[in-house]
């Protein structure tokens, strides 16, 4: 529905190789992910902002801000989210003024 001529021929690809051949094993993007997609919700979060994992470096979280350091490509989350068990998690609620 979204996209130019080109991300139509990719979908029909996909569709191609899912019902028809085989899907390549690892996936890989046509481009680079934009951590704009994780820090639109992680962003402002405690549990990303104050992680240990995010502090080793001084620079890492204004690396990552500027999408200098990618979140999937950086070998730090290999799992970006894990569907089945998104019902489980506790996530934050904004308390009632």
């Amino acid at each position: 529905m979204y996209g130019d001529v080109r991300s139509k021929l990719r979908g029909l690809r996909h569709l191609y190789a899912y019902y028809l051949g085989t899907p390549s094993s690892p996936i890989k993007l046509y481009r680079p992910y934009i951590n704009r997609e994780c820090l639109h919700c992680h962003l402002g979060a405690r549990s990303f902002e104050e992680s240990v994992a995010h502090k080793k470096d001084p620079q890492m979280l204004s690396r990552m801000k500027l999408n200098r350091l990618g979140c999937s490509t950086s070998e730090c989350h290999n799992i970006i989210h894990n569907v089945s068990q998104l019902k489980d998690a506790t996530f934050w609620k904004e308390q009632a003024k």
